[in-house]
């Protein structure tokens, strides 16, 4: 987990904490061991740090689709398919009554009333308490509170703001409306000297003197809630609208919140019903309402109701409440009843408003959870840990896609039926198609498997990357047995799923004829599709419209479509009646949505929840139009807009999944040419030792207390002499050689698909090569080349032009300063001496600015034997700035190699500026960091045994041994990917490197050659085939025995996958003869 100083909260002390870890707190806002940072419900409590021995954890707030486990470690996961929660309510006011008279007493507001510092009036009466009241009995106390979504004239909208009258009722039993709801303060719940630290917000605090001389604290709040005790100012007072009474000067200037009456609710419009009959171009993007008409009007899309015909067995939702709302029962006459302490008020008995409201005071829930292996269980909240899953896991009613089946084409903008949209002018993107798609059955976690039923000819196509949907795509129908595929076969798509608990957009069930009949095909262009509605923003609701338009007009073209609506062919009204005019706004809200089950069956159940009888119905993929997922203050934050999208990024922000782009043809460069070295410059400079004790640590400084300014360094640039430049002493550690061993003797190994390890079924659905990365073939290029007679140097300057698909090749090659060419030089002269076994280096005599760097995975780790290629780039800015990095990433859109090695050629590490250290010495230092200390780092820091916990804020989870299956399975997964290393550079030999790559993967061409290579390629090979004859014979048993150091055991998914990784590198090592293209 990664923390943020505290800066700007209010803490208070509520228990006891050590001065020495509240300062490392403050500070860092890390919480010390053994303690927890809480936010109290109610803001006047503030936020404080409290032993975890003095909490009790009563449940967690999941909601639907949330994914998890029963313990973190547990090898099963699930996901909450239905909520179902109780809470205990508490009156925000009451009275007594008299059973026999049935007289009331005066109204006793809940909140207690503050009236010195430190203590507050008490009352012998215990506030009144209604438990176990189920959601489904209770409403908000606002009908259109912000962030409710709303149905209002076929137009779905989101009220962004709600301007509300502020009524208190002061002790003297006046009632007055303030007109500056800013001038009211909570007061808080201790005195001063609790106050840890202040808000750093202005006027945050304010302070009121008493009569017995001390000082009432209180806060600003967010919002008020009727029954909330407030403080304000006489000013205030005297400016109020009085309701009843008047300004008295000797009253205290505080009271009880009486009502928040709403008088103005701003709505923004979100998109249309695009199917409603006639225009629904929208110009304004928000508007003003009254409640009234709202309430008139408008539906809410409550995601409270349940379907009439509801039963035991019905979904429910219940996780739009938390702890410390203010709510109300939804059939008062009914709640009467049910719940003998409650008592009605009626609303002339309290100025007309009406105060029959409660504050949720806890609540108790009960998930049912669907777990991967198809099993359903009812489980207590607080039994439950949430599960962030990595990328391409999966459970029942997941849409996946076999990785093998994927077609990328490029589908420029002109593509589509006639003119496009300004949202689309010049874009294009690269289409994907799935040929092989299915839902997921149910899942075998341990051992990597799922079944999936395929369908039987399923016509899809998706767009920008995976993250939307072709409207003109089918999927037709599902065979009926399913199969078992490996699950690093299978990957999915954002275009593909519909999330548990997402409101959506979808074709109505009734569609008038003139909808159908006015399509117009020519404007429904090729690149707009369904999709999730924040990869569009910041689009303008009228751009909205149009984008849904141009779906209806697709989808009404197709003839799947039609036959699965109901055609309204009631004649329309003439065309400039009130009734034409009228019939656009006044259809049913049935075409919004909330998504409550998505099934194995490949059907999505949604919920119509502003209709005012809800229904469940039973949907296609097909039909969902769109996934709300709007949230007007993020917008601009959100992904760009359609308009900003003028090429198809692989590796962009619409899920970086895509194709490794064509390796251009390299050329053959000669060997080392040393003799540009000034041999005046000194050899000594090195770097800081990476101390053994530190590996959670991405990269390493030498961390002197000895530091320079930038201005300091370039006093003179002759100061990077020898005498002048630092002796940064330490031992540049020596990468571990490989030392050529005999593979074991392997009996045959069939492919196993199943538990019982049987063979695959090669007529089945499972195509034999199924899940080789990219979509490469099985036959692999024969890779030819000059071979070396000897080992190649690990540093070398070629005189050869640079490597054509260099990543910084573009960038000018500027003037270099006597300071800058010095540096880089001598940073050459330090990788000529002192380069670990391992890594290669190479530059070019013409662009002396660039150089390519190749790692070989270290031994005993994942990576082992799998090559890494990295381009760098001295910029103008060096050695003030670190160089630029690019990786080449050889997945295939399959997911990252590392977290600090990402799929976009970023490598997170602070010595290069690309992620913030925890320290300022793990900053790249103009004196004192090189270029080999950034190679080390990466090798030996990021290059790990357990690359899982090289996620940031992971490092006690290193330390505690914690999310260890996580962990392994990440590594088994990480493993597999690095195979895929070694398939790519084999047969498209990285240029620079081809002597590198010929020497230590492959045999000698020489017929009994004496030199002894390490044939990395044979290594990689037997190791395989030593880890898949480990999991055939450790089956149904335990074993002492490790398959590897990184591995003690493939899962039966990882060893399918990596038998076709062996096959594929056996072609290579047999068509290869000892020599490298």
């Amino acid at each position: 987990m990664t923390y943020v100083p505290t800066d700007g909260l209010l803490i208070l002390a509520h228990a006891p904490v050590p001065e020495q870890d509240m300062v490392m707190f403050l500070a860092t806002g890390a919480p010390p061991k053994g303690f927890l940072f809480i936010n109290f419900i109610d803001v006047s409590q503030g936020h404080s740090l409290i032993p975890e021995n003095d909490l009790e954890l009563v449940d967690r707030p999941l909601k639907m689709g949330c994914r998890v486990k029963r313990h973190p470690d547990d090898t099963v996961s699930g996901t909450v398919v239905s909520t179902s929660k109780k809470c205990t309510l508490e009156l925000i006011v009451s009275r007594e009554c008299d059973p026999v008279t049935e007289e009331c007493g005066p109204l006793n507001f809940t909140a207690e009333t503050a009236t010195q510092r430190g203590s507050s009036t008490k009352r012998d009466d215990a506030p009144r308490l209604l438990y176990d009241v189920p959601l489904s009995d209770i409403k908000y106390f606002e009908e259109f509170p912000e962030g409710d979504y709303v149905v209002y004239q076929q137009k779905l909208g989101i009220v962004v703001e709600v301007v509300r009258d502020m009524v208190l009722r002061l002790p003297n039993e006046t009632v007055v409306s303030i007109e500056d709801p800013l001038s009211l303060h909570r007061p808080l719940s201790t005195d001063s000297t609790a106050i840890v630290s202040p808000p750093l917000r202005p006027n945050a605090l304010k302070f009121m003197p008493l009569e017995n001389g001390q000082m009432l604290w209180s806060i600003e709040a967010p919002v008020f809630h009727p029954g909330d005790f407030v403080l304000t100012s006489k000013g205030a007072l005297k400016k109020g609208d009085w309701i009843s009474g008047a300004y008295s000067d000797s009253e205290n200037p505080g009271g009880h919140v009486l009502a928040t009456p709403a008088s103005s609710i701003c709505v923004t419009w979100v998109c249309p019903n695009t199917f409603a009959p006639g225009e629904q171009y929208h110009r304004r993007e928000n508007d003003y309402f009254s409640p009234e008409t709202l309430l008139r009007h408008a539906k809410r899309c409550d995601n409270g109701k349940l379907p009439s015909d509801s039963n035991g067995r019905t979904v429910k939702a219940d996780n739009w409440f938390s702890p410390g709302d203010n709510v109300r029962f939804r059939d008062p006459a009914r709640a009467a009843v049910k719940y003998p302490q409650y008592q009605h008020i009626p609303a002339d008995q309290t100025f007309g408003h009406d105060l029959n409201i409660f504050r949720i005071v806890s609540m108790k829930s009960q998930f049912t959870v669907r777990w991967q292996d198809l099993g359903v269980t009812v489980e207590d909240g607080a039994s439950l840990h949430k599960f962030v899953p990595p990328r391409d896991e999966f459970w029942p009613g997941s849409f996946v896609t076999l990785r093998e089946g994927i077609e990328y084409t490029d589908m420029p903008r002109d593509a589509g039926h006639g003119p496009s949209p300004g949202i689309f002018e010049g874009c294009s993107c690269r289409m994907l198609c799935l040929k092989k798609t299915g839902v997921v059955q149910a899942v075998d976690s341990r051992e990597r498997i799922a079944s999936v039923r395929w369908y039987k000819e399923p016509d899809i196509r998706l767009l920008h990357g995976g993250s939307m949907w072709e409207p003109s795509s089918v999927l037709g129908e599902l065979c009926d047995q399913p199969t078992e595929v490996s699950l690093y076969e299978l990957t999915s798509f954002p275009g593909l799923s519909r999330p548990l608990n997402d409101l959506v957009i979808l074709t109505p069930e009734k569609i008038q004829q003139s909808v159908i009949a006015s399509a117009d095909m020519s404007r429904a262009p090729a690149v707009a599709g369904p999709t999730v509605l924040n990869m569009l923003a910041p689009l303008t609701f009228s751009k909205t419209c149009s984008f849904l338009q141009y779906i209806r007009n697709r989808l009404a073209g197709m003839d799947w479509f039609k036959n699965s609506v109901e055609i309204d062919s009631t004649p329309l009204p003439a065309r400039h009646s009130i009734q034409r005019q009228h019939m656009g706004v006044k259809g049913p809200a049935d075409f919004v949505g909330h998504v409550i089950s998505v099934d194995i069956d490949g059907t999505v159940t949604v919920r119509l929840v502003a209709l005012d009888e809800c229904r469940d119905v039973r949907v296609p993929l097909e039909k969902i139009l769109l996934i709300v997922d709007y949230l007007p203050a993020l917008s601009p934050l959100a992904l760009p807009g359609m308009d900003e999208i003028n090429v198809f990024d692989p590796f962009g922000p619409f899920g970086g999944i895509g194709p490794e782009p064509p390796v251009p043809d390299f050329h053959d460069f000669d060997g080392l040419d040393d003799a540009w070295i000034d041999d005046e410059l000194s050899a000594d400079m090195s770097v800081g030792a990476i101390a053994p004790d530190i590996e959670h640590r991405l990269d390493d400084d030498s961390a002197d207390d000895s530091w320079e300014t930038e201005d300091d360094l370039y006093e003179d640039e002759d100061m990077l002499d020898d005498d002048d430049m630092p002796d940064l002493e330490m031992t540049v550690p020596a990468g571990r050689p490989y030392v050529i061993a005999n593979g074991p003797e392997v009996a045959e190994i069939h492919h196993p698909t199943g538990p019982d390890g049987s063979d695959s079924d090669e007529n089945g659905d499972t195509p034999k090569d199924a899940g080789q990365a990219g979509g490469e073939n099985t036959k692999l290029p024969n890779p030819k080349s000059n071979q070396p007679p000897s080992c190649p140097e690990n540093f070398a300057i070629m005189d050869s032009d640079p490597a054509s698909d260099h990543r910084f090749l573009s960038k000018p090659a500027s003037e270099s300063s006597g300071v800058r060419i010095k540096r880089i030089r001598k940073e050459y002269k330090i990788l000529a001496s002192s380069l670990p076994s391992g890594i290669f280096v190479r530059s070019w005599e013409s662009r002396l600015d660039l150089f390519r760097v190749l790692i070989i995975g270290p031994q005993g780790t994942s990576y082992e034997y799998a090559p890494f290629v990295i381009d760098f780039h001295f910029p103008d800015t060096y050695p003030s700035a670190p160089p630029e990095s690019y990786f080449h990433s050889w997945t295939n859109g399959l997911g990252v190699i590392n977290p600090n090695l990402y799929e976009n050629g970023t490598i997170c590490l602070s010595i290069l500026g690309t992620w913030p250290g925890k320290d300022v010495d793990e900053g790249w230092s103009s004196i004192k960091s090189t270029v080999l200390q950034v190679l080390v780092s990466i090798m030996g820091l990021v290059l790990v045994k357990t690359p899982f916990y090289n996620e940031a804020g992971y490092e006690a989870l290193a330390a505690e041994g914690g999310r260890r299956v996580e962990s392994g399975q990440y590594t088994e997964k990480i493993f597999l990917l690095a195979r895929n290393f070694i398939r790519h550079a084999l047969p498209n030999p990285v240029a620079g490197f081809e002597d590198v790559l010929s020497w230590n993967y492959l045999a000698s061409p020489v017929k009994d050659d004496k030199t002894e290579r390490p044939r990395l390629l044979r290594l990689a090979i037997d190791s395989a085939l030593s880890m898949i004859e480990h999991h055939n014979n450790t089956a149904g048993k335990a074993s002492e025995d490790a398959a590897s150091p990184f591995v003690s055991r493939l899962s039966l998914g990882a060893v399918v996958m990596l038998r076709k990784h062996v096959a594929a590198l056996e072609e290579v090592e047999t068509d290869s003869d000892g020599e490298i293209s």
